[in-house]
């Protein structure tokens, strides 16, 4: 029973946790300059609360040699924006601590030196595109910084979740395959009034009230 209890969890904990790699230009602006753009994968979690969480690794200033980080921004707040279908509107203002990259070439990360950065992110998901701009505020060693770090672009996020809605559209719907009570038994029959886990044809799994 515990068993099957431990697999009903872990199908409800898969619902709600799911992560994705973005590979795009991630550019990095000071006093409205370009200083460098580089291609970065950004991963974005969705967590079971509905919030996601934003990781960005060995972070890099390439022309002073210098080596950030690894970024993290969690509980990023997100809503689906009514006026374009399939975008995710991100959002944010925290305080956060980076940790040491693990890039070679880079024998000193100056983010962990740092303590706490300020962060205000704004961005967008759809599709199979991020876009995020990252507003950060730090103080190293008596010297302020401030700059943008831009990842993708807006447009691109906006036609990607289009082309993913009409090929959604033009493809067969999943269908169940199977359905499991709360307990992990397999059923073949739902009763009205109970909640059940249900697996679909095209991989997914579901949470379905009867």
């Amino acid at each position: 029973m515990k068993k099957l209890f431990t697999l009903a969890l872990a199908l409800f904990c898969g619902l709600g946790a799911m992560a994705e790699d973005y590979t795009d230009q991630l550019v990095l602006i000071r006093n409205g300059e370009t200083v460098q753009e580089q291609e970065k994968v950004a991963t974005l979690t969705r967590l079971d609360n509905g919030q996601y969480k934003l990781e960005v690794d060995n972070l890099v200033l390439e022309a002073a040699g210098l080596g950030i980080g690894n970024v993290v921004i969690d509980s990023i707040d997100a809503v689906d924006n009514p006026d374009e279908p399939g975008v995710i509107d991100l959002g944010t203002s925290q305080k956060i601590r980076i940790t040491s990259g693990t890039a070679s070439g880079y024998p000193v990360w100056i983010g962990p030196r740092i303590g706490a950065v300020s962060v205000d992110l704004e961005g967008k998901v759809g599709g199979d595109k991020l876009y995020f701009k990252a507003t950060s505020e730090a103080s190293f060693y008596g010297t302020d910084f401030k700059g943008e770090f831009i990842f993708g672009n807006i447009q691109s996020v906006v036609e990607s979740a289009a082309t993913g809605i009409e090929s959604a559209s033009a493809s067969t719907p999943a269908t169940a395959v199977a359905a499991y009570d709360l307990a992990g038994r397999r059923v073949s029959e739902l009763r009205k009034g109970q909640t059940y886990i249900v697996r679909m044809s095209d991989g997914t799994v579901r949470k379905a009230l009867r």
